[in-house]
């Protein structure tokens, strides 16, 4: 199911595209604790939102218009935001239980061109570096996929959180797949599958 919410602010103002890649990066930090939950036809009743690695429903979640495919243990719900006057929209698909939240976000730009392949390593050094800030990150690493340049950041705590947020830029848009999650011996394998499952299409660059 898709919903859409839109809001403004008191005061507009125009972005350079140094202010763009900068507003691009902080919204796109911290999506499961930052943005409100989706509207909901039926909310999840109790029994659903308990994580249960045994009732799990593993299915292929494909986006052709955005170019990427990822499993997800359930169907997700799937939020769009845009924000009159603001420099992005932000399309995303969440999983939610109460132990683990299963997340991919696109934001694209809204009033200008295409994120351009010499701003993507600067735009995900900017998410990055928020993530290790305001989540205590534990470090990073970078990758490639199909040729587009990717970070990964990662939250370990001591009461056993964590969190994987892995960003790409690719196609002129930022595709971010992120888990958080208690780490027991059940909800450990779901993230691991999860972030396994992300594919870029074939030809998306």
């Amino acid at each position: 199911m898709q919903h859409s919410r839109a809001s403004g602010w008191n005061q507009q103002r125009s972005l350079s595209r140094r202010d763009c890649i900068g507003a691009l990066a902080v919204a796109a930090v911290v999506p499961a604790f930052v943005c409100s939950a989706p509207a909901s036809a039926r909310a999840p009743t109790a029994e659903e939102f308990k994580f249960d690695s045994a009732k799990l429903d593993w299915r292929v979640f494909q986006r052709d218009d955005f170019g990427f495919s990822v499993e997800l243990p359930r169907e997700p719900e799937i939020t769009v935001d845009e924000v009159p006057g603001e420099s992005f929209k932000d399309t995303a698909a969440e999983v939610r239980f109460d132990v683990v939240t299963f997340n991919v976000r696109v934001r694209e730009p809204a009033r200008r061109g295409p994120i351009t392949a010499a701003e993507g390593p600067r735009l995900l050094d900017a998410m990055g570096e928020d993530i290790q800030k305001v989540m205590q990150g534990a470090g990073f690493s970078r990758f490639t996929l199909n040729g587009c340049p990717g970070r990964e950041d990662i939250i370990l705590h001591k009461d056993g959180f964590k969190g994987t947020y892995r960003a790409i830029v690719c196609g002129g848009r930022v595709i971010q797949a992120s888990v958080l999650w208690l780490s027991r011996d059940d909800t450990d394998p779901a993230a691991e599958r999860f972030l396994r499952s992300f594919r870029l299409l074939p030809g998306q660059r």
